[in-house]
């Protein structure tokens, strides 16, 4: 008598050599092929959401650096707007605007000789259009920029410049 046959079940000491080793070696060989397709699905969701971190992380750099470029251009212009109510000045870059400034600031004086310096792309539009005291005299000067000004007295002094406003600013703000 032989000994019975069970169909159905996975338990290979049922079955005879041959079919029970092949069916093993199926079974490891899936066992094997599920493990690389598992840990290869694993690699791809991690790369995947590596990229999703990494763009995020990117997006918020942006971001911070449009926030941080965003408050120094506020802070400057709170700066400037500083100097200009301390200071009465504020930089121009239109010479009739430099010219009425330095207008005003000649009345300020109370100097009879006054030495006007401008930036020489300045001077023809300034001497041209500026009403000139008897004893003032208009100076090109390299060192300063465009739209900006120094009044020299005798006794007293106006400097229309970017670099006087900001320190102005700089004492305000501190």
């Amino acid at each position: 008598m032989t000994a019975p046959v069970f169909f159905g079940t996975a338990n290979a000491q049922f079955l005879e050599g041959e079919l029970a080793e092949l069916i093993e070696d199926t079974r490891a060989a899936a066992y094997a092929q599920g493990h690389l397709d598992g840990v290869a699905a694993g690699r791809a969701q991690m790369t995947e959401m590596a990229q999703r971190i990494e763009a995020a992380l990117r997006m918020a750099a942006a971001d911070a650096e449009q926030m941080r470029a965003a408050m120094v251009t506020e802070v400057l212009q709170a700066a400037l707007t500083v100097a200009e109510y301390a200071t009465g000045v504020q930089p121009v870059s239109d010479a009739a605007v430099l010219t009425e400034r330095i207008s005003q600031a000649l009345e300020s004086l109370d100097d009879e000789k006054v030495t006007i310096s401008v930036n020489p792309a300045d001077w023809d539009a300034v001497a041209s259009n500026l009403q000139v005291p008897p004893d003032a005299t208009i100076n090109r000067d390299p060192t300063l920029q465009t739209g900006e000004a120094r009044l020299r007295g005798t006794w007293s002094s106006v400097d229309l410049t970017r670099d006087a406003a900001l320190s102005v600013a700089r004492e305000v703000l501190s």
